[in-house]
């Protein structure tokens, strides 16, 4: 723009408002010369204009000192001039001075910014003693507004020294109508601090105090703390905490506990390493005043979150002297306290033997311990703790999660009848979680299992085991009848121990049931079966069975229940033993690389065996069809590639009720008969047809009408909108629709079809689709719907909270959906219980299980489905 600046002549008109009350010249270029020659001279002619001119905006020129002066000797005399813009015009101190003295003998000014330019302290404190003795009440210094209000004092970014504070207290002392002082960024040190912490013991005036952004370190921290027990007016004090350390903190606390008049603290730029006694010394202070407003930074914060909540998890280190001396205390004070979370921490079993004593006496839902070194004694303490407090508290997720264990929960099977350990953090050695001692056998899980005869299984997976442990556990007085230990029967450095070992535990008869899978001990299988007559359940997946033992299983004479799957170097011969047995009723043969022929399958079809699994083997010219002879109630022939006529063979001669299909591309081949008899059977309760493609709306009409299916699984079978059609089913208990692309608006249709057709449906499946708010208002349609998965899907946070109101769902998992939903797992456990699935994976569908937390029920000590449910499964 080209400046309207004509050196040696100058258009003032052109710089006057329409009403010619205002002289804008800002950013014009004007110097000192200007200012003199044709500025003041037209200000000076004005005077008896009317209307005269009020505002004077010269920001953003090149006046200096010499122009500040003539300009101050202008305004000396003037009467008509109200306010005046001197932002940015380079104007040192003593040009200030000069308008300084001038205004002390103005009458009519009530304005002035002069910020931008380059006053010393004692000149911008002249300045605003301005606005006391004469008309000017509004004054702008420096970088900041100062002076801008009778009650308000600020001086930022101007590196004051001792001298610039001894002056500022004189400045002060004569305006006891200010109350609010800001310094902040003033680089005040030691000696600053001192002089204002001593003025402000006696001061009665002052009722906010801003230092951030200065050198606050503990010295200067402790002067402040002395300031606080003799200062009785100040009510806001905001420090900059950066160079403040746990010494800084504590003294500011201790001092603060005989203050009743602070009720407002800052710590701002705080980079405190919070420690656990920083932490409740803080959180004390809150105490005792309840509106005590305290803001230190996001660590803090998150401690205390929620009023019924304390997170001291991973940053603090806590210790069984903290948890004692803190963290009891506390919650005794605070019996509202519903969740506390101390994992990640230094917590041995003397912390949480204390913490188990304080159970019966607190209202926690919620009290995690995970990757602590509680111990095994710990854990027993405070399960023990929970089952005498009838299961009000609820100890998730002690444990440590891996592939070797099928639960994510230390105590997550503790029911009227189980007990399932996990592999604990119980050292600092990174292995030494695995190992489950003699000592810990002798000492603390039998003495556990002698106070609590109702536990009839143990679930000892994953661990590495002590043969003296296991003799010992063998010979001790429980009523233990279920023992399992998938993955733990290592070779031991001597077989003979570990014979002896086997040999112990087979003269246990009243243990009848063993789950040995994932062992290589098939040696001394031999032992057990030999020895224990009472054997009714034996499960061997991956251990390498050979056709000696299948020969003695055979000959077992009560040998029930036996899973041999995941076994490849079973021989087709093996299954002429097999089906020898009197006794045999379930087999599980899943995944044990047989090419059965149709003289194979004759043999297992004319055996006692009623529930078969083959899945993942191969089926020789259509062989599978021959099943259809058996008297099977339950069969499982998943990637099996069987044909639709195998499957029309089954339904019709077959008293099925249980019936998996997954992965066999039925749906590329279906026909009318086919879904003729799926619609009319009437003995089918269980089916699952999973990842079969091509299973169109035919298909989906013909489940609809069976009005005998109580559970149907139909999970990656790309249905989209053909879910409509299941919706007019009148008699699933429990339906999974997962990953089939289907749309809100497509599965809102489905679940109001469901509501008016079966709206006795109580667990569903809706993971992996594309459903949002609207089927999620929907869902609430369903009145007696207990157990739903809407994971990974695109519902919104108003969504979620709608399912979380709902009263009649108990088991939810929200996990993945748009919103990534804040501390997810945190707000599930305050609300729902969710699904666990491994205490039912081999007895009732697999629904769905929680990455982050598995917890016990409030009002149901046993994890699971519902009892009405479960009793309805148990018909089937």
């Amino acid at each position: 723009m080209k400046s309207r600046i004509i050196r040696d002549r100058l258009d003032i008109n052109a710089f006057l408002s329409a009403d010619k009350t205002t002289l804008n010249a800002s950013s014009q270029q004007i110097t000192c010369k200007e200012l003199r020659d044709v500025i003041i001279p037209f200000l000076q002619e004005n005077l008896n204009a009317s209307p005269s001119i009020k505002i004077l905006n010269l920001s953003d020129n090149s006046i200096d000192a010499e122009g500040a002066i003539l300009l101050a000797n202008f305004l000396k005399t003037n009467t008509t001039i109200t306010e005046v813009n001197l932002r940015s015009t380079h104007i040192d101190d003593s040009g200030l001075v000069a308008i300084v003295n001038a205004l002390r003998h103005n009458a009519t000014l009530e304005s002035l910014d002069v910020s931008y330019n380059s006053p010393k302290f004692d000149t911008a404190l002249a300045l605003m003693a301005l606005s006391r003795n004469t008309q000017l009440k509004k004054v702008c210094i420096h970088y900041t507004l100062a002076g801008c209000s009778h009650d308000t004092f600020s001086c930022q970014n101007a590196i004051l020294s001792d001298n610039d504070v001894a002056n500022l207290i004189t400045f002060l002392q004569q305006r006891p109508e200010i109350k609010t002082l800001i310094l902040s960024n003033n680089r005040l040190g030691y000696k600053e601090v001192k002089l204002l912490a001593e003025f402000m013991q006696s001061n009665s005036n002052i009722t906010s105090l801003n230092l951030t952004d200065n050198n606050i370190d503990d010295d200067t921290t402790i002067m402040l703390a002395n300031m606080l027990k003799q200062n009785k007016t100040l009510v806001s004090l905001t420090l900059d905490a950066y160079r403040m350390t746990k010494k800084g903190v504590l003294v500011l606390t201790s001092a603060l506990e005989s203050n009743d008049t602070l009720t407002n603290l800052k710590l701002e730029n705080s980079r405190i390493r919070l420690t656990i006694d920083v932490v409740f010394a803080l959180r004390l202070l809150q105490e005792r005043n309840p509106s005590f407003s305290l803001i230190v930074n996001k660590s803090y914060e998150r401690i205390w979150e929620t009023q019924e909540a304390i997170d001291l998890s991973s940053f603090l280190q806590v210790t069984d002297n903290d948890v004692i001396a803190y963290i009891i205390p506390y919650l005794t004070r605070h019996p509202e306290i519903k969740t506390v979370d101390l994992s990640f921490n230094q917590i041995t079993a003397k912390g949480a033997m204390a913490l188990a004593e304080q159970l019966s006496k607190t209202q926690l839902t919620l009290l995690n311990l995970e990757r602590n070194s509680i111990g095994y004694q710990g854990v027993f303490a405070l399960n023990s703790a929970n089952k005498n407090n009838n299961y009000k508290t609820v100890i998730p997720y002690n444990g440590y999660h891996d592939d070797l264990c099928s639960s994510i929960d230390f105590f997550q099977c503790v029911s009227n009848n189980t007990l399932c350990l996990n592999p604990i953090y119980n050292s600092e050695h990174p292995y030494d979680q695995y190992i489950l001692s003699s000592a810990d056998i002798k000492d603390i899980i039998i003495p556990y299992l002698k106070k609590h005869p109702e536990i009839t299984s143990l679930n000892l997976n994953g661990f590495i085991l002590d043969d003296d442990g296991l003799i010992a556990l063998a010979e001790s007085e429980n009523n233990i009848t279920h023992l399992s230990l998938i993955s733990c029967l290592l070779p031991s450095d001597s077989s003979s121990v570990r014979k002896q070992a086997m040999l112990a535990l087979s003269k246990n008869t009243q243990l009848t049931s063993f789950d040995l899978s994932n062992n290589f001990v098939s040696d001394h299988i031999s032992i057990l079966v030999n020895t224990n007559k009472n054997l009714k359940t034996l499960k061997l997946a991956r251990s390498l069975c050979n056709n000696h033992i299948i020969e003695q299983l055979t000959n077992h004479p009560t040998l029930e229940i036996l899973d041999l799957s995941c076994n490849p170097i079973l021989q087709n011969t093996d299954l002429a033993h097999l089906v020898n047995s009197k006794t045999l009723t379930t087999v599980n043969l899943k995944q044990c690389m047989f090419a059965l022929s149709a003289k194979d399958i004759d043999r297992l079809s004319a055996s006692t065996i009623i529930h078969l699994d083959l899945s993942a083997n191969t089926f020789l010219d259509g062989s599978a069809e021959r099943l259809a002879n058996g008297k099977f109630e339950t069969l499982s022939l998943d990637y099996c590639f069987i044909t639709t006529t195998e499957v029309k063979a089954l339904l019709k001669n077959n008293p099925l009720k249980t019936l998996s299909l997954r992965n066999n591309k039925i749906g590329d081949n279906i026909d009318d008969e086919l879904l003729q008899l799926i619609s009319t059977n009437e003995t089918l309760l269980d089916l699952d047809l999973s990842v079969n493609n091509n299973l169109n709306s035919h298909c989906c009409t013909a489940l609809s009408v069976n009005n005998t299916l109580k559970r149907l699984v139909m999970s990656d079978c790309d249905l989209r909108n053909h879910v409509i059609l299941l919706g007019k089913n009148t008699s699933l208990i429990y339906l999974d629709i997962s990953n089939n692309f289907v749309s809100d608006a497509d599965a809102c249709a489905f679940i109001l079809a469901l509501a008016e057709n079966n709206p006795m449906i109580q667990g569903l499946n809706l993971s992996g689709n594309e459903i949002g708010d609207q089927t999620a208002n929907a869902l609430l349609k369903l009145p007696n719907l207990t157990v739903l998965d809407v994971s990974n899907n695109k519902i919104t946070d108003a969504g979620i909270e709608l399912l979380l109101g709902s009263t009649n769902i108990k088991e939810l998992n929200i996990q993945g959906n748009l919103d990534g939903h804040r501390d997810e797992h945190k707000q599930v456990v305050k609300a729902k219980k969710p699904y666990n699935r491994s205490q039912y994976s081999n007895t009732v569908p697999t629904l769905f299980c929680m990455a982050a937390y598995t917890v016990l029920s409030t009002d149901q000590p046993q994890a699971g489905l519902p009892n009405d449910v479960k009793d309805k499964l148990a018909k089937m």
